[in-house]
């Protein structure tokens, strides 16, 4: 018994010495079952070689603090633009903020509405009564096409800005019938002037309101406007002469104050290049106002003597002018291709209302009388009052 279990465990001696061999890397040659490696290996075969693996996509980064570089977008280019024609066109470039100097030019039409005395000549012979009345039908200005030009210079900075503006118009009206002698016909020689301009120096601030670009300007302005006319009739029917003569002017010239505001605002979308703008502007200013009139009559028969007679007035006086002014119309305007800055064309409604109070007012009347001929002659001068209607046309360029 004890020989068996002897040999029994020779024997499980032996299996053990067999079994360490195969594990300690004996003679064995087969592989070792490694599941994970096998099934990479596979992988990585099945993958064509013209086609790489896609790669995994980036995180964007949500702020600049987990990332060295800065983002970029399309919308800011990384680098400088290169100089060249276009650049300026791209997005808000030519309206940076910034100097930008400001040029323009406007044609305005106006037809002028006065308030004034009428100058008048009567005369009498063998042919009757007849009264010359310098109105629009015998060519005076009431009524005549105003047409001049405003010139404006300026800087402009992001907010604060200094303009210059220069207006000057002016009409004439005339009438010419020669004077036949022993005709019926009388002779009418008329001529009535008118003229004004101003020139403005203002300060002005933009600002924006709701949807509104707006500008708030003040300033300085000096103004002048003078009217002359005169009227001259005469008729020579058979041995009568009788002939008339009539001259009236005012003026005013002042410096004063002048402030106002000027507004753009896009009609179909932000910045659009179709806008709709207004204006309204005050003035009021202290300088010295004119007016001053003269007056001839002639009557002369064969027989009955020669008559004649010349009278005058002049009055002058420190005063006051308000002016009154506003606007509105439509403004389209693009950016320049080459150029940093925006090119505009303007055009509106104008409406202008001259008021002055100088105290002044002169009159004049004359009369000669020779038998049955006759002649008065009446001029009257006193404040300017008038209103000036129309529209503006124009464009300009900020750069």
């Amino acid at each position: 018994m004890k020989k068996s279990l002897s040999k029994f465990g020779m024997l499980l001696t032996a299996m053990g010495i067999a079994a360490s061999g195969q594990a300690f890397g004996g003679d064995q040659t087969e592989p070792v079952f490694r599941p994970p490696l096998i099934q990479q290996v596979s992988a990585q075969q099945t993958v064509p070689a013209t086609k790489p693996a896609p790669e995994p996509p980036q995180q964007v980064p949500t702020s600049r603090w987990e990332t060295q570089e800065p983002i970029q977008t399309p919308e800011q280019p990384a680098g400088p633009v290169a100089a060249g024609c276009g650049q300026y066109a791209v997005g808000d470039l030519c309206c940076a903020p910034g100097c930008q100097f400001i040029v323009g030019i406007e044609a305005t039409f106006f037809w002028p509405q006065l308030s004034r005395e009428f100058l008048s000549t009567t005369l009498s012979n063998e042919l009757g009564t007849a009264t010359y009345v310098d109105n629009a039908a015998l060519g005076s200005v009431d009524g005549n096409l105003l047409v001049g030009p405003r010139i404006t210079l300026g800087v402009q900075g992001e907010c604060w800005g200094l303009v210059g503006r220069y207006w000057n118009s002016a009409t004439n009206g005339n009438n010419f019938t020669p004077a036949i002698p022993d005709s019926v016909q009388s002779g009418i020689l008329l001529f009535d002037q008118f003229s004004v301009y101003t020139a403005d120096l203002e300060v002005q601030r933009r600002f924006c309101w709701r949807n509104w670009d707006m500008f708030g300007y003040g300033g300085v302005r000096y103004a002048s406007v003078n009217n002359d006319r005169n009227m001259w009739v005469q008729n020579t029917f058979g041995d009568d002469i009788v002939q008339g003569q009539s001259y009236s002017g005012q003026q005013f010239n002042g410096a004063g104050l002048t402030g106002g505001v000027f507004g753009l605002r896009p009609l179909f979308c932000d910045d659009g290049a179709l806008k709709a703008y207004f204006s309204n502007r005050y003035s009021i200013l202290w300088g010295n106002g004119v007016a001053n009139v003269q007056t001839q009559a002639q009557a002369a028969t064969l027989g009955g003597g020669d008559f004649q007679s010349l009278d005058g007035a002049i009055a002058g006086g420190d005063g006051d002018l308000f002016i009154f002014e506003i606007g509105a119309g439509l403004q389209w305007e693009t950016c320049l291709c080459c150029l940093p800055g925006r090119a505009f064309f303007r055009c509106g409604f104008e409406w202008q209302y001259w008021d002055s109070n100088a105290g002044v007012a002169a009159s004049s009347f004359s009369e000669a009388v020779s038998g049955d001929a006759s002649a008065f002659s009446t001029a009257d001068a006193g404040e300017l009052l008038f209103d000036l209607v129309g529209f503006t046309i124009g464009g300009g360029l900020t750069y």
